[in-house]
């Protein structure tokens, strides 16, 4: 299920228990998404503190990316609410709503902990942007749709370089361990959940 590329440099039980992690956070994740109706999700974007003199995306590029209507520069092929609508035949509509960018408080590498970020605490990355909104009055409960209390979808955005591009970051020679891998994390254990004061 895993690109092979993930394997590499692991042995043969290591590659095999990202794989079977990975079919469990597939098999999960689809029992969280509606295939129909609508969702809105909250867009995270998080900037490590060692990338502080890094160019950054603006935020209303990111939104355009998420929910543009129109084709241009920025969104040459539709925006990810174009293409959930095409590929649902128009029964799912996905909304996102990006936040501003905030700075989390550890460096990239100790939230890639050795595991490209492959691991449930990576959750713990974003909590500071969670904070950051809470601390502003954010109205959480427009992102809980059923009422249990609980974020129905983020997408977190970070800076740097992924880790599935591999080679070494040119900025201060990273391997792909020591940065993050994009995935999912389709559940979080209670002890690595953001508890906010509010929601």
């Amino acid at each position: 299920l895993i690109s092979p590329a993930l394997c590499r440099g692991l042995t043969l039980a290591e590659c095999q228990h990202r794989d079977e992690t990975a079919v469990d956070h597939s098999r999960r994740l689809s029992q969280l998404v509606s295939k129909t109706g609508y969702l809105r999700v909250l867009v995270l974007l998080v900037q490590f503190p060692d990338h502080r003199e890094r160019d950054l995306p603006d935020p209303s590029a990111l939104q355009q990316l998420f929910t543009g209507s129109q084709h241009n520069e920025i969104i040459p092929t539709g925006s990810l609410q174009n293409w959930v609508g095409v590929n649902s035949y128009g029964k799912l509509r996905v909304d996102a709503e990006v936040q501003p960018w905030v700075i989390t408080d550890k460096n990239e590498d100790v939230y890639a902990n050795g595991q490209s970020g492959i691991y449930h605490s990576f959750s713990k990355s974003f909590f500071p942007a969670l904070d950051a909104l809470e601390a502003r009055g954010f109205d959480f409960s427009r992102f809980d749709q059923n009422g249990d209390g609980i974020i129905d979808a983020i997408v977190m955005l970070h800076s740097g370089y992924a880790a599935e591009i591999s080679g070494l970051d040119c900025n201060n020679n990273r391997d792909k361990t020591n940065r993050i891998w994009s995935h999912a994390i389709p559940g979080v254990p209670p002890s690595d959940a953001w508890k906010g004061r509010t929601h």
